[in-house]
């Protein structure tokens, strides 16, 4: 827990410092007048991201109810606080790099800043295709649908043979800790934030609606995470449970490609990859098959830099085969 502390503090300055950076990088950009005011103005700027604390207080509320529910062995609490395992570990620090607002700070180096760029844009052209002026309480189920059905797409192309190197960082973990929903590689965390903020705005939700989306989106993660695969007679009602998500986290290939839903599983439904889950579910086994050093390591920084590389070298073969196809074919001698 101490190694844990210390690394919170230090990913908390260099987060901090990261933003001083860009802040004051920007003001030099706009040519704002160099002073006392403006030093101010860099020097205070916050990295962590008060607008999510509603994300944390859901863990920590979890967190506090696993135990109650299911008992302390099973829950997240012991597997974190009583002799963690590797992969319960690793779970923490992700979420110390989320809390500290470091992971902001690596989604936009590693987008350049595109994720930043979009939300301007989106923000500034609300409704930009179809313009959607709905009453909240039809806005919300409306894009309920919306959201769900665009997080089952990313999903399925986050397990296709192009991004799979990045998104199996997530489903390294070999156990569910609750916290296992904060461990994302940072590109793959662009493409969701991408991805499920497009879908809304564009088509013309309000930042109102979507708002709320996506804080109930962050807690069905939360939630879909968790050690309460008791509910798992939930499924039958459309709702992803921790039973049938924990499915989709299987090492068993017999299990790969379903459930990819995140919070309604309607979706796996209607395209043919839902599977309920066993009543053994506690009993099937999670994790990746990777080479050693890409995961549970406890050094997240040097996993995420391994798995870019895993990543670029997957772009590099794709991008000579799509180069050799186009080529044209050449003429007998």
């Amino acid at each position: 827990m101490i190694r844990v502390a210390r690394f919170s503090l230090v990913a908390l300055l260099v987060a901090y410092a990261a933003t001083v950076v860009a802040t004051g990088a920007v003001a030099m950009w706009h040519r704002e007048p160099l002073g006392w005011p403006l030093v101010w103005q860099v020097l205070a700027v916050n990295p962590v991201e008060f607008d999510s604390w509603p994300y944390y207080a859901f863990a920590l509320a979890t967190l506090a109810a696993e135990p109650a529910i299911v008992g302390w062995r099973k829950s997240s609490l012991r597997r974190l606080m009583v002799d963690p395992s590797a992969s319960a570990t690793t779970d923490t620090f992700y979420c110390a790099i989320n809390a500290s607002g470091l992971l902001t700070v690596l989604i936009a180096v590693a987008g350049f800043g595109l994720g930043m760029w979009l939300d301007v844009v989106l923000s500034d052209n609300i409704g930009a295709v179809i313009g959607i002026d709905w009453p909240i309480w039809l806005a919300l189920p409306g894009g309920f649908a919306v959201i769900t059905f665009a997080d089952y797409l990313q999903h399925r192309i986050q397990h296709s043979r192009l991004m799979w190197p990045l998104h199996k960082s997530h489903h390294s973990s070999t156990e569910f800790t609750v916290l296992s929903a904060f461990r994302v590689h940072p590109f793959d965390q662009l493409f969701q934030g991408l991805m499920s903020s497009a879908s809304l705005a564009l088509i013309g939700f309000t930042l109102e609606t979507v708002l709320v989306l996506q804080i109930v989106f962050y807690f069905t993660n939360i939630f879909t995470h968790s050690n309460l695969t008791c509910l798992a007679a939930l499924q039958r009602f459309g709702v992803v449970t921790p039973a049938g998500h924990r499915l989709h986290h299987s090492s068993e290939p017999r299990y790969h490609n379903c459930n990819f839903s995140g919070a309604w599983n309607v979706w796996d439904r209607l395209f043919g990859t839902y599977v309920a889950p066993p009543a053994d579910i506690d009993q099937v086994a999670i994790g990746v098959e990777a080479p050693a050093g890409r995961h549970n390591t406890a050094n997240p920084f040097r996993e995420i830099a391994l798995q870019t590389i895993d990543w670029l070298h997957i772009l590099r073969i794709e991008a000579r085969a799509l180069t050799a196809r186009r080529a044209p074919a050449k003429a007998p001698a």
